[in-house]
């Protein structure tokens, strides 16, 4: 196993032992949670020997030198009722034959073990690292292990970075790439906070599904880089081609023998310095009731937090919630762009749930907003106390503004905004049939104006013949496909997010661009289909694309129309 030192198989026996205790004759534990190059790893490394206890790895093959056994060998163990024995069981290998061990060994679980082994790992860095790059290691660990978002670290994962700091003597920032963060080269002049930001923010701008319709020059072009060599943006580039086909924790390992690249090599220009301050807009209105732009409601007495209230079936009744922050830069005349904010929910214990990264508008307030997706990791008996942190990306001399706090938990509102007038259709054109005058349906269609969308979701028609209003469901994916379509230019390609098994989305859509065809012959078919697709785009920016309605005698130009058409 890559990485692998003495001081893994060191520290895991120490928490084997912590968690089976001391053995008595004809005692079995068997660990199961264990990745199969893991417990291979700790079969073949003698350092791992909890005190009494006789190891073997169950697999597929019987091999003495390795500790390895195959799963009859293992029961026939067993019953034979002799020395204490601990199984290291690789669960792919191992076969039929283990399921007798499993209902009457002890066994050794993952919460158990890696609450020991953890422990450990952290003395370790203790002992061997001044508090500053103790602090580091343990923020970045809490940097990585967040909610929300595309991944949480495997405690292994935590174990193995606090483990290989200790063992090899290296700065945290150098091993960052096992936790998902992009590698920092040492520079004791730059403050830890900056730097683990900057590792997170380069994972999101280079290799997040939101830039995955971006050009790997565009992605670097975001990152506003200081004076980088050309050997850096090339090198850059090509690690960025080479990555768009790889997991993301494989394609950051690829940074280990590229310094060059790494955080402290590559400096970001520092835009917030132009910044003096930000303010947060209170969700409470001058008789103290809580905002309803906030997405909060008041708590049940007058001293009792605010709450935000998910609905756990929201994906069946549409109920979407969402959770709103305003705040205010100054100076009020701020450039557009000219810095990040991040904003981050975090809990009552400090731990992060979700976050954003918002880049100024130059509006009058600057605002985000968060619904049930940026939850999902939640389990539906939460009871969560939260308070929101806007912060100046990269800048920590503009002090971080937070929010009062609040409570989450799923449940039902106890009051509800009434669902939008109309009579529900599956598409506007179901309901336009009823209208008596044909000119009014060749209106609405040739209508510029976009339709209005209630609180359920729901895109509002209203036509001009009294009684006639109806409304079509948008989904919140459809919704952000579209927007997120614009954003693309109506550049050609399709669209894949992952899912659970539930059919309830994990990742944010990831658009996947068609390349121009390689034939100069189709070469204007495709100029025509892309220009298309441009347009078309422009007019879902307005009009959501339920809300689109197809009339051959309407005044929209005849590239919607037939796109419409089909």
């Amino acid at each position: 196993m890559i990485g692998w030192n003495e001081l893994h198989a060191r520290i895991m026996g120490e928490a084997t032992q912590a968690v089976v205790g001391k053995p008595d004759m004809g005692t079995m534990a068997f660990v199961r949670c264990l990745t199969p190059e893991v417990v291979e790893s700790l079969a073949n490394d003698k350092a791992f020997a909890p005190s009494g206890w006789t190891v073997w790895r169950v697999a597929n093959i019987e091999e003495e030198n390795s500790r390895t056994i195959t799963a009859d060998r293992a029961v026939e163990l067993r019953e034979s009722k002799g020395t204490a024995v601990l199984l290291l069981v690789d669960t792919i290998r191992a076969g039929a034959g283990m399921d007798g061990i499993y209902s009457a060994a002890q066994e050794v679980d993952e919460t158990s073990l890696f609450t020991q082994a953890l422990r450990l790992a952290r003395e370790e860095v203790k002992h061997s690292f001044s508090p500053r790059i103790r602090d580091y290691a343990e923020t970045a660990v809490k940097k990585a292990r967040r909610f929300g978002h595309r991944f949480q670290i495997s405690p292994w994962t935590e174990f193995d970075f606090l483990t290989r700091i200790a063992a090899e003597k290296r700065h945290p920032g150098e091993l960052l790439y096992l936790v998902g963060l992009w590698p920092v080269k040492p520079n004791d002049a730059a403050p830890t906070a900056d730097s683990l930001d900057m590792a997170q923010s380069f994972v999101e701008r280079l290799l997040g599904t939101a830039v995955a319709g971006l050009t790997p020059a565009q992605r670097i072009e975001t990152l506003k880089l200081l004076n980088p060599s050309p050997e850096q943006i090339t090198d850059l580039e090509r690690f960025l081609w080479t990555a768009a086909t790889m997991p993301l924790f494989a394609a950051l390992a690829e940074l280990v023998d590229k310094p060059h690249l790494w955080i402290n090599a590559l400096k970001v220009e520092r835009a917030a310095q132009t910044i003096q301050s930000i303010e947060l807009v209170p969700w409470r209105t001058k008789m103290e009731r809580i905002a309803k732009w906030s997405g909060l409601i008041d708590g049940a007495d007058a001293d009792d937090p605010p709450l935000f209230i998910l609905d756990p079936e929201a994906d069946k009744t549409a109920n979407y919630s969402r959770l709103e922050v305003h705040w205010r830069a100054r100076p009020d005349n701020l450039e557009k762009s000219t810095v990040e904010y991040r904003v981050t929910i975090v809990t009552d214990m400090e731990e992060e749930l979700a976050s954003r990264e918002i880049a100024h508008t130059g509006k009058r307030e600057e605002k985000c907003r968060f619904t049930n997706d940026d939850f999902s990791m939640l389990s539906d008996d939460a009871l969560i106390g939260a308070k929101v942190i806007v912060s100046v990306n990269g800048n920590h001399e503009v002090e971080e503004q937070e929010s009062e706090e609040f409570t989450i938990r799923f449940g039902r509102p106890p009051e509800h905004e009434p669902a939008g007038v109309g009579k529900k259709v599956r598409t506007f054109s179901e309901g336009l049939i009823e209208l008596e005058e044909r000119t009014s349906v060749s209106d609405l269609a040739s209508a510029t104006q976009s339709w209005p969308v209630d609180s359920k979701g729901f895109v509002l028609l209203r036509a001009p013949q009294r009684g006639k209003s109806f409304r079509v469901f948008c989904p919140p994916l459809i919704r952000e496909v579209e927007k997120r379509w614009g954003e693309q230019s109506g550049n050609i390609g399709r669209w894949r997010v992952r899912v659970r098994a539930s059919g309830m989305r994990v990742t944010e859509p990831e658009f996947v661009p068609l390349s121009a065809p390689a034939s100069p012959a189709k070469q204007t078919l495709w100029n025509r289909v892309s220009n298309a697709s441009r347009r078309m785009a422009d007019r879902f920016s307005t009009f959501s694309g339920v809300g689109q309605i197809y009339d051959e005698k309407s005044s929209l130009p005849d590239t919607f129309k037939k796109r419409l058409k089909m």
